[in-house]
């Protein structure tokens, strides 16, 4: 199996220099305005539900916070890229798949209830299809969300714990919390699903982060993820 990972995804020979506290702490800041002051301003102008309003929102701020820092995040971009992230995607998808087809599976054994959606899904299930919001929100599933989520946990976040912790801690606490953040009450019990298998997959995204020193190869396994994904629930959808 080593030899395959060694193979497949070359040991990068340097990391990028970590984010300082404060800039991490201003990526936070950025995200939580965007779900407070100014999502109140902002909401009555989308045709989104909240959560997707305050992620659209987040994403713009937080592309103009990463402007402020493009120096240093070019060290953040070094190669590899696609090919590391689509060579990821083919192990993670099936792991990911069937870690939340069984914890669905208990879930529903234990408690009775019937599966409830992701917010995000949700969105995309009610959109108007062929409308210009539909296309909108089906662009940033695929492409903004992966870039942003990416930049503010694997980039900010993970790379500040691990001037603090070791590798494998800075991953583990930066999954945790990247799979907290996707926690919505509305999401009921399958928040155990949902959030376990995020957690999931934001291992593999950090341990591809640690192991190329570069966004792209997370960035581009989150994208190809959330696209198949998205292509899967419309082929099921139509089924």
């Amino acid at each position: 199996m080593m030899n395959i990972l060694d193979a497949w995804f070359p040991k990068a020979k340097g990391l990028p220099p970590p984010f300082s506290i404060t800039e991490v702490l201003g990526a936070f800041l950025v995200f939580f305005l965007s779900y407070s002051l100014l999502l109140v301003y902002v909401q009555k102008l989308s045709p989104f539900p909240r959560e997707i309003t305050a992620l659209l929102v987040f994403s713009f701020l937080l592309l103009a916070y990463a402007l402020l820092l493009r120096k240093k995040l070019r060290l953040y971009f070094a190669s590899p890229g696609v090919l590391a992230g689509l060579k990821a995607w083919v192990i993670a998808f099936p792991l990911v798949i069937l870690w939340s087809s069984l914890v669905e599976t208990g879930v529903e054994w234990a408690t009775g209830e019937p599966r409830q959606e992701q917010i995000a899904v949700l969105a995309l299930k009610d959109a108007p299809k062929g409308t210009l919001s539909f296309w909108i929100l089906i662009l940033y599933v695929i492409l903004i969300v992966p870039m942003m989520e990416e930049l503010l946990f694997r980039g900010f976040l993970q790379n500040w714990l691990r001037s603090k912790l070791s590798p494998a801690f800075s991953i583990g606490l930066t999954s945790f919390i990247f799979a907290f953040f996707h926690y919505a009450p509305g999401q009921g019990i399958s928040n155990i699903t949902i959030v376990s298998s995020l957690f999931l997959l934001s291992l593999v995204l950090g341990w591809l982060m640690f192991r190329t020193g570069s966004l792209k190869a997370p960035m581009a396994l989150h994208s190809i993820f959330n696209t198949v994904s998205v292509c899967l629930i419309f082929i099921r959808g139509e089924g």
